[in-house]
């Protein structure tokens, strides 16, 4: 796919978005979407979204 993207990549980060805006720490959101760290999940993040997932549920 264009850019790196794979076919579960937004799926996967729409399910730890969910969890985040649920309350679940970043570790616990990237965990669950199925990251095997939180540093990758951060990065899907700002790759996908342009900011971090801190930055961007602080808004």
């Amino acid at each position: 796919m264009p850019g790196g993207t794979n076919a579960a990549t937004v799926p996967r980060l729409l399910h730890g978005a969910r969890r985040l805006a649920e309350g679940d720490p970043v570790t616990t959101a990237a965990l669950k979407a199925g990251y095997d760290s939180t540093s990758a999940f951060i990065a899907a993040f700002r790759r996908h979204l342009g900011t971090t997932p801190g930055r961007y549920f602080a808004q």
